[in-house]
């Protein structure tokens, strides 16, 4: 969150540097928090990519996929999504008799693994 306020604020301070009307009614406008997800994201994903390389594999295979990911989807990374699940790349979205069946990627790490949301223009 700090990253995308850091990120957020850089990216209005080189706006208004260079406005000829700079907005001052806010310090950060939601536009700008918009605009500074994507490389936030990307970061996190590196991150992510840093402190656990066994996931390497399973990043590669939902990238570009659509979030919530379906169990089917997933089935030869039975391991992975463990661990994915307790480094927060994943959660469960959906269980079926306490059996999940589908997970969802959070909206920190969708930009960085060019994924989208259902439901998401």
């Amino acid at each position: 969150m700090f990253q995308l306020f850091r990120v957020a604020i850089d990216l209005e301070k080189e706006e208004f540097m260079t406005e000829k009307n700079p907005y001052l009614r806010s310090l950060i406008r939601p536009r700008m928090l918009t605009k500074a997800l994507p490389s936030v994201s990307e970061e996190a994903v590196n991150a992510l990519r840093e402190e656990y390389p066994e996931l390497e594999q399973f990043m590669n295979h939902i990238r570009g996929k659509m979030s919530p990911l379906q169990k089917q989807e997933l089935a030869s990374f039975e391991h992975e999504i463990e661990i994915a699940n307790e480094s927060g790349l994943i959660s469960v979205y959906e269980r079926d008799g306490g059996v999940p069946v589908r997970y969802a990627v959070p909206d920190l790490y969708l930009k960085g693994l060019e994924m989208t949301r259902k439901g998401q223009a």
